[in-house]
């Protein structure tokens, strides 16, 4: 591999990246009210309804919203992991993703 092959593949893995934290910065904007309202019910012990305000959103926003909190994302750890055990993924959210 030349050094002009390695630096096409890194830039399309930098576009890659921007495009992500693009996509997750407009999540994030777009959805601050619901994200608050989670992780306060979270933080209440109120997790029915939590888990409703999470379900309610459309499935790539969430997949935008799980991403780890070192990456960007909008959960802590715990939150992740609480919000893991009650996401719910319809066939059609997994067919409509791949």
């Amino acid at each position: 591999m030349d050094i002009n092959e390695m630096h096409s593949k890194e830039a399309v893995i930098l576009r890659r990246e921007l495009k992500r934290t693009q996509m997750l910065c407009k999540a994030l904007i777009d959805n601050y009210g619901t994200i608050t309202d989670i992780i306060s019910k979270i933080a209440l012990e109120r997790l029915g309804e939590a888990a409703y305000l999470w379900n309610e959103l459309d499935y790539p926003v969430q997949k935008l919203l799980y991403i780890a909190p070192s990456k960007g994302g909008a959960f802590n750890t715990q939150e992740r992991a609480i919000i893991k055990s009650f996401w719910i993924i319809s066939v059609s959210d997994y067919e409509e993703s791949l």
